[in-house]
C-alpha cells in the first residue's frame, strides 16, 4: 500500500521510494529511507500528511507519499545472530542495531562496518572500527548527520552512512 492511504494514526513500515533519486534523496535528508517506522498523525484528503518518525513530526505532500510504499508495521523476527536486511533487530539481553537507530546520549560498542569499498574504507579512516565505543551527542534538527563521540574526539556522520554501522547498545 501507498503511505497516502494510511488512517490517521497507523504505524507503518517503509518498504521503499518508488522515485527518482532526487525525490529519494529529499526524502532521506528527512530521515524517511527504507527501513524506517513512521506514524501518520494527521491524513486529511488534498492536504500534506503529517507524519512522526523518532519524535519529530514531518510534512509531506500527497504526491510525495503516492510514492512511498509501506507495510503495517510487524515485529522484526530473528533467530540466528545476523542482523536483519532492515537494520534492525534484538538478541536477548544485548539489543543490537544500526548506529542511526541510536537516541541522542546513548551509548554503544560498535560491532562490524557492513560498508564495501571506499565508503567502508573511509568509515573505518574515521575510527568506527568494531570493539570501539561510541556515544550518540546530538543530532541535526532534521535528524541527519549524527554527531559521535568516540575515543577523544567528535566526528559527523550521515544517517546513510550510519545505516552500515552495526551496534550494540550499552546500558539500559
Amino acid at each position: 500500500m501507498m503511505l497516502s492511504s494510511v488512517e490517521t494514526g497507523k504505524t507503518v513500515h517503509v518498504l521503499a521510494v518508488n522515485s527518482g533519486q532526487g525525490l529519494q534523496s529529499r526524502l532521506a535528508g528527512m530521515g524517511i529511507v527504507p527501513g524506517v517506522d513512521l506514524t501518520v498523525v494527521d491524513n486529511i484528503p488534498g492536504r500534506p500528511l503529517l507524519v512522526s518518525l523518532d519524535g519529530s513530526r514531518l510534512a509531506i505532500g500527497q504526491g510525495m507519499a503516492e510514492k512511498i510504499r509501506v507495510s503495517a508495521r510487524t515485529a522484526p523476527v530473528t533467530e540466528s545472530g545476523d542482523t536483519p536486511a532492515h537494520c534492525e533487530g534484538e538478541k536477548k539481553m544485548n539489543r543490537r542495531v544500526c548506529l542511526r537507530q541510536m537516541n541522542v546520549n546513548q551509548t554503544g560498542r560498535i560491532l562490524s562496518v557492513k560498508a564495501q569499498g571506499e565508503l567502508g574504507r573511509r568509515i573505518r579512516d574515521m575510527g568506527l572500527i568494531p570493539n570501539t565505543e561510541v556515544k550518540v551527542v546530538g543530532r541535526a534538527p532534521l535528524k541527519d548527520p549524527v554527531a559521535l563521540r568516540l575515543r577523544d574526539f567528535t566526528i559527523s556522520l550521515r544517517n546513510n552512512e550510519a545505516d552500515y554501522i552495526m551496534v550494540e547498545i550499552q546500558g539500559g
